[in-house]
């Protein structure tokens, strides 16, 4: 019985050792918006894996800690991607991302840039208006939607988008800059 105690004790400690030296980069979480549902629904999931092995609720916290950051860097990865012009790689990366969290709509609105940039506009408007219903907040999602629409020959809508695009960040260039293109195309000089 006290082999067994300490032989669980010591496999306690691995784990936490090793779970630990995985979540120490959680500082990134802080700059990347992820919904409390995907917080709770992480902790209850980490609860029910490690729960069957009597983890102290440190080690729980610490495992749904991790979930993040693999969440952070699939994101992360998928931007960096479409900055290197690798869009089919970004579209599977923002999909990942998407499958650890479905609720985050920045994987959704990078997901329809990506699609964008491969003139695949009707596949990319369903991310595009899921990202709008998550943040309904974001720009980028607008800017995305206005291109879309202009593109599918929806003249006044996609006019509609690129000012709210522009009307939620008054710095957004990309919104700025579609927004003069679709009006020069319209002959709106």
């Amino acid at each position: 019985l006290l082999l067994f105690v300490f032989c669980r004790c010591m496999f306690r400690f691995i784990v936490f050792v090793l779970v630990f030296s995985f979540g120490c980069h959680c500082y990134h979480v802080v700059s990347c918006r992820l919904s409390s549902l995907f917080i709770f629904r992480s902790i209850d999931l980490c609860s029910q894996l490690l729960g069957q092995f009597w983890f102290p609720r440190p080690i729980v916290v610490i495992v749904f800690y991790s979930f993040i950051v693999i969440c952070v860097h699939c994101y992360n990865l998928c931007i960096v991607l479409q900055k290197l012009a690798a869009y089919d790689e970004a579209i599977v990366y923002a999909r990942k991302t998407i499958a650890i969290e479905p609720d985050f709509a920045e994987a959704y609105s990078s997901l329809a840039a990506a699609l964008l940039r491969l003139h695949r506009t009707d596949e990319a408007l369903e991310p595009c208006r899921r990202a709008i219903e998550l943040d309904p907040n974001l720009a980028a999602a607008y800017t995305n939607l206005g291109t879309i629409l202009s593109e599918q020959g929806k003249e006044d809508q996609a006019l509609q988008a690129f000012l709210r695009a522009i009307e939620l960040d008054e710095n957004c260039a990309g919104a700025h800059f579609l927004l003069s293109l679709h009006l020069l195309s319209r002959g709106d000089y």
